[in-house]
């Protein structure tokens, strides 16, 4: 209501906001003497930020599950979860990190179990047949994280880890080539690796964002192993990553994503090789700080070839096929983001020095992945989505493979 002028009134409206003013700052000032101070504990404070199923399906099985991430409301403190299954050789996938950003640098610590399929991967010179080979590991590591150069739309970040890997070899395989000689037989050797990495990123992501729409997002790192860091195998490797993203000007959130790789490495010779290529990419090892040892090329088995070097190349077209960014008239908790489109192309191979694992050459692969946006309840939020990848060097060793690969992916709301 407006003030009431009476006939005691001295002053105009200046003097009766200044003398409101000061009776505020004085309720104000006697509230905060009588409040009762609680001390802050990031650590008890972490809560629910969100949580997602992930999954692909495709015809080499399926691995799946659910991730979950905490943290406190300063930010200070960060909890990953992962667990899933994976369906081919019936092994269990589980991840948890854990990141403190309290102080520079920022910490973190993760283990877990994973498992690695190599179709193909081992050779007799006696039989002349391939084997399969897979293993299950388990392995457990920490990084630290120095901010070497921050502004408002880019960054640049020097990480230093180390990480310690048992594997054991799945006996389901194992039973296929018990007693026959190999030519070059895989290793169940534990490994102690260190391993550092530098990251540019300056890319731009929007509200209703189902990519980084602009800028680069580069890394370039090594790793070293040897019998010292606490494992038995001697070896050294480099990895060079460069992802860029083009915002087209002609619709809104439509990007052009342009990627190439290239790692190399030297050290003992088994049969796993130093990389790995093909797959559909692995969840939780995104997760996972470190040097990437696989780079997938959609429609072929993870691992479909290994070698000491390797190189992949990568295009992709993005877009929303219909904006939603609502949710149900009914009442029910679902909030409908958006249908993506993204139609792809990548290759690659490896190459190794002593003619094992790229005896195909260039493997290629063009398809098309469509997504469905979405979130229930107020900590659920992913995107499942089908794709299709025409894969032609998969029947180059088994003609009876499909070149076209049909495939369900579950992940989270943007692709990056």
């Amino acid at each position: 209501a407006l003030p009431v002028i009476s006939p005691a009134w001295k002053g105009g409206k200046t003097e009766q906001l200044q003398t409101e003013a000061r009776q505020r700052r004085t309720e104000f000032a006697d509230a905060a003497r009588s409040a009762t101070a609680k001390k802050y504990n990031s650590l008890t404070s972490i809560r629910p930020d969100f949580w997602t199923p992930w999954a692909t399906v495709s015809t080499y099985g399926a691995q799946g599950g659910l991730a979950a991430a905490m943290s406190d409301p300063a930010r200070h403190q960060e909890l990953v979860l992962v667990g899933g299954y994976e369906t081919e050789y019936q092994s269990p996938i589980a991840l948890v990190r854990y990141t403190y950003r309290g102080l520079k640098p920022d910490l973190t610590l993760y283990g877990g179990l994973n498992q690695r399929a190599y179709p193909d991967l081992l050779t007799s010179p006696d039989t002349l047949r391939r084997f399969d080979y897979a293993e299950e590991t388990q392995f457990a590591g920490a990084a630290l994280s120095f901010p070497l150069w921050t502004r408002l739309n880019r960054q640049l970040t020097f990480k230093l880890g180390y990480e310690f890997l048992q594997r054991d070899v799945i006996e389901e395989v194992e039973d296929d080539y018990r007693g026959i000689r190999l030519n070059i037989p895989p290793t169940l050797e534990d490994q102690g690796s260190v391993w550092g990495r530098l990251d540019y990123f300056s890319g731009t992501a929007h509200g209703r964002s189902i990519s980084i729409e602009d800028g680069f997002l580069i890394s370039v790192g090594a790793e070293h192993s040897s019998s010292s860091l606490g494992g038995e195998i001697d070896a050294t490797r480099a990895l060079a990553d460069l992802n860029g993203y083009i915002s087209m000007p002609w619709f809104k959130n439509h990007v052009l994503k342009i990627s190439g790789a290239y790692g190399t490495g030297r050290g003992d010779e088994y049969a796993q090789g130093l990389f790995g290529l093909g797959g559909f990419g692995s969840f939780p090892a995104s997760l996972t700080p470190g040097i990437a040892r696989n780079l997938g090329v959609r429609g072929y088995n993870t691992n479909f070839q290994t070698g000491q070097r390797v190189v992949r190349v990568g295009a992709a077209y993005r877009f929303p096929v219909l904006d939603l960014f609502k949710g149900l008239e009914s009442g029910f908790p679902l909030y409908n983001r958006d249908l993506r489109l993204e139609v792809f192309y990548e290759g690659g191979r490896t190459y190794d020095d002593n003619d094992i694992g790229d005896d195909i050459g260039w493997l290629h692969s063009a398809g098309a992945e469509i997504n469905y946006g979405m979130s229930i309840l107020r900590f659920i939020r992913f995107a499942p989505g089908i794709g299709v990848a025409y894969a032609p060097q998969r029947d180059d060793r088994d003609p009876d493979e499909n070149e076209a690969v049909a495939y369900i992916s579950v992940k989270l709301w943007s692709s990056f």
